[in-house]
């Protein structure tokens, strides 16, 4: 792979194309049970153990303003490392490692909301897209789209796990 390209990891979420750099997932796998946490918030699902670790578990619907669902033997986790911190997102389906010309891609600035406290970011160059024949392939950066407050209250949360074990 040359320097004028990406590896990029796509699934879908609902009837949506997303994607990933491939250098921050760690790993792919079916979904497994959740343990629910207290306090859990709309982005959080709850935890599970990650080879002796827990990691919380990410409700990407919901910050997409997808459908609410329940985590099923048929979704897998995405999980990757950002920040140091791993974190399992949940998607429907993997579909395939794709390499893609840097030119291809082009920025849009899109506004989000994080539901805790219902503020407008605007995510300058969070996301980038690419027009395929079967729709838009929609790529983010993760440190982007689960933003920092979001990782505070997830640590804020795995401490309180960590110090009742």
């Amino acid at each position: 792979m040359s320097a004028t390209e990406q590896a990029l990891l796509c699934f879908k979420i609902s009837r949506l194309q997303f994607a990933l750099p491939l250098d921050i997932v760690e790993r792919t796998l079916r979904a497994v049970e959740v343990t629910n946490v207290p306090d859990a918030n709309e982005i959080l699902y709850g935890l599970i153990n990650y080879h002796g670790d827990l990691i919380p578990v990410i409700n990407l619907r919901h910050r997409f303003g997808l459908p609410a669902k329940e985590i099923t033997l048929h979704d897998r986790f995405v999980v990757v490392l950002e920040k140091d911190k791993k974190m399992a997102l949940v998607v429907d389906s993997i579909d395939e490692v794709k390499i893609v010309k840097n030119d291809q891609l082009r920025k849009v600035d899109i506004p989000l909301s994080f539901s805790q406290t219902k503020d407008k970011t605007l995510l300058n160059d969070a996301f980038s897209f690419i027009a395929e024949d079967d729709g838009i392939l929609m790529i983010y950066e993760l440190d982007k789209l689960i933003n920092t407050e979001a990782l505070i209250y997830i640590e804020k949360i795995l401490k309180a796990q960590t110090t009742a074990s």
